[in-house]
């Protein structure tokens, strides 16, 4: 632009996903032989997105600046058969702004950043149904994008070939996608659906320091703390096999409800080092 101060970036994004998964019985499991197709267990789709997007940073100040920015996504679930059944086509269109402000005293830097984004279910997710005698994978061609609101807060000392930076951070996600699992004796049905709302806060220290003491070493060590749980979540309907069926439309005598639970698979504590 002709100004050092002023930076501006702008692009187009897009692409697209083709699912076409055929199942076969096997004739011989001792040479896997292929056998004919399994007609009632195809599954195709295709998911596609345009997306377009802008941002401007500005030093508005000599120790001071603001970044701006957003995105604007088209995005489409077309052609999509589950299980050899049709499904409906889906489409949506999503606006995603961001914004930073930093302040950088000397060796100190400060900087916070908000952000609003929206992840699309991928095709898997929404076709992708998978069956055996042990094991289910459901697909969900209803799912909704995630609706995501971030905070981040970061300090950061400059040390000699190197710097300490702590991160506290705050995500808030609406129609969060996860896959939900279920046994009943020895089948496990895995499911993917939409969680009302999920939260995340947690704080992160990394200390960075090349070339330790004049050595060729360098060395690097994360640590985070944080909590993700469920705020709203389902009722996940389900029936022990010892237990006698429900009433039609109401739920099962074992159904559990999400909310308040933690998230699976993200410990209170992570740390590394190399």
């Amino acid at each position: 632009l002709g100004n050092d101060k002023v930076s501006f970036l702008a692009g187009y994004h897009f692409d697209q996903y083709n699912l076409s998964f055929r199942q076969y019985s096997l004739t011989d499991y001792s040479t896997l032989t292929r056998g004919p197709l399994q007609a009632s267990r195809n599954n195709d789709g295709q998911t596609s997105t345009h997306a377009m997007f802008a941002q401007s940073a500005v030093r508005f100040l000599p120790q001071w600046d603001v970044t701006a920015g957003v995105r604007q996504e088209w995005w489409a679930a077309t052609k999509g058969v589950v299980g050899s059944v049709p499904v409906p086509d889906g489409s949506q269109a999503e606006t995603s702004p961001k914004v930073s402000v930093g302040y950088e005293p000397g060796q100190w830097k400060y900087r916070y950043s908000f952000g609003r984004a929206h992840r699309f279910p991928v095709i898997a997710e929404l076709y992708q149904s998978l069956s055996n005698p042990n094991f289910i994978l459901q697909a969900n061609a209803q799912l909704k994008p995630e609706n995501g609101v971030h905070h981040n807060f970061t300090v950061e000392y400059g040390l000699p070939k190197g710097y300490i930076r702590v991160n506290a951070f705050r995500d808030d996600i609406k129609d969060a996608i996860q896959q939900v699992q279920t046994v009943s004796g020895n089948v496990t049905t895995s499911a993917f659906q939409n969680i009302g709302e999920i939260s995340t806060t947690g704080v992160e220290l990394i200390y960075d320091q090349r070339r330790i003491l004049g050595s060729r070493f360098d060395f690097m060590f994360n640590g985070t703390w944080m909590n993700a749980k469920v705020e709203k979540g389902p009722i996940i309907d389900f029936t022990a096999p010892n237990h006698p069926l429900p009433p039609p439309g109401q739920p099962g005598p074992d159904s559990f409800d999400l909310t308040g639970k933690q998230r699976i698979r993200l410990p209170h504590w992570r740390a590394n080092f190399f």
